[in-house]
């Protein structure tokens, strides 16, 4: 077999060749491959705009689909090409990572392992991501979304970003009630007989509502020209349109999916001949979840399904289980399962919006890390064409997400990732000679939720199922002998912002129960406040939060306590914990 030399003795022996003409994105991918040479090798390559022989060339190959890479070395040199800048760029990475054994762990940390003598085989490498769309929202910056395969939040430098040209809950945009609603309630939702204007959806059969939705939906798109997606969907709130004629399509359908459809469908329809190549998405949420019988998206519809009333630590595929707000709602008849089935029979472009973290308490530990493979594999079976992971987006989190968004990351590039040992390998770079309590920590919460078959949602207060005295009490044990190992700086931050989640659920729970240690509790805010953490829940910093567990009480109910916190108490999906918080 055939070798290639790329650099020996602190000597470039190729350079790195690009078209005179190469856009931004291509010109990025050689500047970062030319680093990480760098960093590899100790050598210094140079990118030209000439075609030598042997070179490391770099190219987009039109015959590829946009986000296909191709790595091929021989004779002539090593050649990385991409369907579109953003491809190469990702084949430059994908040669970085899979060939050369560089990871790109957090904002913070990259392990470029040391290489003088750089000597390839012949290859060729033709890589796909599964996903057409991959998101996840935790703070990393946007270099390092690339590198790590995601196609959201991605500057122009690296390839752009599949973009939406207005972005979910969006029929305020598209039909403004301060603008309509008091010459025209009609254009609006009726509920027990009355057309509303707050938290309200659109009357989604009315043919005026359709025609200025989609003027306005074409004056979205005009303005955003690099856009290839457009969100029609509803609010997020509940109250869709009761009227006659909108009814009269859900009955027909069996679900409110049905109404919604025929709106989004019509939609779509006027914005093609202008903007053939932009799909029309909605949501599949709540109240529209369960797919309609009889009417189908059409073929420039996306329909995005939320997991929102899932249980989040057991694979999706089986369980079963639903939250307790989603039944006092009546958001759905069927299960998760059975909706995403339903949908993949109808729909030949579906979406997924998932959940990995705790949204009224981004603190407290999100034990998924066993479940996101067999979900991320359960979506890919049944045809799911993109995801979107929700997580904490408001802020720095302490519960291990760098790790999370890690693994998400590479899931959505290929679901058959291998999670355990990529745990291992994380917490090795990562939390260093810590790396065996972390992981025990992270298998001691696996434990309890798989063998105490406990589900959790993503609203759950800190005396859920799997925080019981026992495991609290053994986390903390972990995590403190994690913290009195010899750790460099870094090291000491990420076990650090892991210790402050279970710290976090320790004293919240004294708190819930009138147990509350002030000066404990401020020596964990001070803590956070220096690792960069701001942000307690989807709703609050941490100073307003503080005041409620300053001041709550076990003698009053959970409403009574959450009373003057409006933007809490208007979400109410706190039916299961009264009982516990009055233990």
């Amino acid at each position: 077999m055939n070798q290639l030399t790329i650099a020996s003795g602190g000597t470039a022996h190729l350079p790195i060749c690009i078209a005179e003409q190469a856009d931004i994105a291509v010109q990025t991918a050689s500047k970062e491959l030319s680093h990480f040479l760098r960093r590899i090798t100790g050598a210094e390559f140079s990118v030209r705009t000439t075609d030598d022989n042997p070179a490391i060339r770099i190219a987009v190959d039109p015959s590829l689909s946009e986000e296909t890479y191709r790595i091929r070395c021989d004779s002539t040199g090593l050649t990385i090409t991409g369907g579109s800048g953003r491809g190469v760029n990702y084949g430059v990475f994908g040669f970085l990572e899979n060939v050369l054994g560089v990871r790109f762990y957090t904002h913070d940390i990259t392990k470029v392992p040391q290489c003088p003598e750089l000597i390839l085989d012949e290859m060729e490498i033709t890589e796909s991501p599964v996903f057409e769309y991959r998101y996840c929202d935790y703070n990393m910056p946007p270099e390092w979304r690339v590198r790590n395969g995601m196609n959201a939040g991605i500057p122009g430098m690296f390839g752009g970003s599949k973009t939406y040209a207005l972005f979910v809950h969006s029929f305020n945009w598209l039909v403004n009630p301060d603008q309509y609603f008091d010459t025209h309630p009609e254009y609006f939702s009726m509920v027990n007989g009355q057309r509303v204007k707050h938290r309200s959806q659109l009357c989604l059969t009315n043919p005026e509502v359709i025609a200025i939705a989609t003027e306005r939906a074409k004056q979205y798109l005009r303005q955003n020209p690099d856009a290839t997606l457009i969100s029609v969907s509803q609010n997020d709130c509940y109250n869709p349109c009761e009227c006659p004629e909108c009814a009269k399509i859900d009955a027909e359908n069996g679900s409110h999916a049905g109404s919604l459809l025929h709106f989004v469908n019509a939609v779509a329809a006027g914005i093609e001949e202008e903007f053939p190549h932009v799909i029309v998405d909605t949501l599949a949420y709540q109240y529209t979840r369960t797919p309609p019988k009889v009417i189908k998206p059409r073929h420039n519809v996306c329909v995005r399904l939320c997991s929102i009333e899932c249980c989040f630590g057991h694979p999706m595929e089986t369980c079963r289980h639903t939250a307790s707000f989603a039944k006092v709602a009546k958001t759905s008849e069927q299960t998760f399962q059975e909706d995403l089935i339903g949908w993949s029979k109808i729909c030949d472009r579906i979406y997924i919006w998932d959940y990995v973290t705790n949204y009224a308490h981004y603190w407290l530990p999100f034990p998924n890390f066993h479940v996101i493979g067999p979900n991320m594999r359960f979506f890919a079976a049944n045809g799911v064409k993109g995801v979107f992971e929700e997580g904490n987006g408001h802020s720095v989190s302490p519960d291990m997400t760098e790790m999370r968004t890690w693994l998400l990351a590479k899931l959505l590039w290929n679901p058959d990732f291998d999670v355990e040992q990529g745990i291992f390998e994380f917490t090795e770079a990562v939390y260093g000679s810590a790396a065996a309590e972390i992981r025990a920590y992270i298998k001691l919460l696996e434990k309890r939720v798989t063998e105490g078959n406990i589900h959790f949602g993503i609203y759950d207060f800190p005396f859920v199922g799997y925080l019981d005295p026992e495991t609290l009490a053994e986390a903390q044990k972990l995590l403190s002998a994690a913290l009195k190992k010899t750790l460099t700086f870094s090291e000491r931050v990420y076990v650090e912002k892991a210790a402050l989640s279970i710290e976090y659920a320790a004293v919240a729970q004294a708190a819930l129960l009138g147990q509350t240690d002030h000066d404990r509790m401020d020596a964990m805010f001070e803590k956070a406040r220096t690792l960069g953490i701001t942000r307690i829940s989807e709703w609050l910093d941490w100073y307003p939060s503080t005041r409620i567990l300053r001041e709550w009480s076990p003698a009053k109910s959970i409403t009574e306590n959450l009373a003057g916190i409006a933007s809490i108490a208007d979400i109410t999906p706190l039916a299961d914990v009264e009982n516990v918080i009055s233990l």
